[in-house]
């Protein structure tokens, strides 16, 4: 499934808050195939679920210009196929790329199958397959309910009898902010907010239960971007050294030679490649240097409690008259020191 993260600023429901957009777009994905960075799990007994990617016929949400144009389009969905009949067996499919806490989800779902089951729901805070919560509907039942997991036991269900139809496509919106939820279905709010302290954040999954077929297509989430620690120490070394211009901090990135971005001054910059010679700060401990007309830029590695070095540091400061690489050092060490003295572990950076 390729993720594609679009920058917006979009508004939550009290205030404006720099947020993301993910889109979980499966259209380069061939029938069968299991979307990449997502995991199958199982809640409960049973066999293990089928999820892949499957052919169907969905509504189209362009304005249509002629009577004559198709009112559906056949294309990629997320089915969850196997036809399990235990009773407390709750499929998922869970994104493991990223965790959120404040968030709107869309997504459209059907309901296709089931002997023993016929519901679909989305699974959001998933800390685990036995810790999260879930609104679902059942098309068997006729019921909208939402509860949580909590070490694996449900908790009492909060919710709604409602008519669901079976073999048609329905919209589901879920609204986290805090311990606050909203739920809408087919754009009407489905019952009074609720509150709830459990699972502050956590992944999303796609959901089921026992034997029931279901499919999902167009869900996408707008979020409001986690800061990692190394973001806020980044922060509070501006605020601290008023000689700074600039500040990064990169680690390993996933090619050779490569460095990834994780925090900077340059929002824009954040989650980038890095340039292959920070590379060489982090593997063998080299101290880099470069000298403009207006700044300094010495980049030098950042060790854990251990002193195994877990990534650079590149600090850009004003530069001034008779400025040499020595003194540049060592005006750029207290930058380094002050975020080191708040990181222990390589983990650490991303809390």
């Amino acid at each position: 499934m390729r993720l594609i993260l679009i920058g917006l600023c979009l508004q939550f429901a009290t205030a404006a808050l720099p947020a993301a957009e993910k889109v979980f777009d499966l259209s380069s994905l061939k029938e069968g195939a299991l979307p990449p960075g997502w995991r199958m799990a199982v809640t409960g007994s049973g066999g293990p679920p089928k999820w892949a990617v499957v052919q169907d016929e969905v509504p189209t949400e362009i304005e249509r210009f002629s009577q004559l144009a198709p009112a559906v389009n056949l294309r990629p969905v997320i089915a969850q196929l196997s036809q399990d009949k235990t009773d407390e067996r709750f499929p998922l499919l869970i994104c493991d790329e990223e965790e959120f806490g404040d968030f709107t989800l869309s997504t459209k779902f059907k309901i296709v199958s089931g002997e023993a089951e016929q519901m679909a729901g989305i699974a959001f805070r998933v800390v685990d397959e036995k810790n999260y919560h879930v609104i679902r509907a059942s098309s068997k039942r006729g019921t909208l309910l939402f509860y949580s997991f909590i070490n694996g036991e449900r908790t009492q269900p909060v919710g709604m009898n409602i008519v669901i139809p079976s073999n048609v496509w329905h919209t589901l919106e879920i609204e986290a902010k805090s311990t606050q939820f909203k739920f809408r279905l087919n754009g009407k709010e489905a019952m009074p907010p609720l509150d709830n302290p459990n699972f502050r954040r956590g992944k999303i999954a796609y959901w089921t239960k026992s034997d029931a077929v279901s499919h999902f297509v167009d869900t996408r989430i707008s979020y409001k971007p986690r800061e990692i620690h190394a973001q806020r120490l980044v922060k509070s070394a501006m605020e601290k050294f008023d000689r700074l211009i600039g500040l990064r901090v990169v680690v390993t990135g996933a090619e050779t030679n490569a460095t990834r971005i994780i925090a900077s001054t340059d929002a824009a910059e954040i989650d980038q490649a890095g340039i292959p010679e920070e590379r060489l700060v982090i593997a063998k401990g080299e101290m880099m240097y470069l000298a403009r007309k207006d700044d300094v830029t010495v980049t030098l590695p950042l060790r854990d409690r251990n002193g195994e070095i877990i990534a650079a540091v590149r600090v850009t400061m004003n530069r001034f008259a008779g400025q040499t690489q020595r003194n540049a050092i060592i005006r750029a060490q207290p930058v380094v020191s002050h975020i080191q003295g708040s990181v222990y572990t390589a983990d650490g950076l991303f809390e």
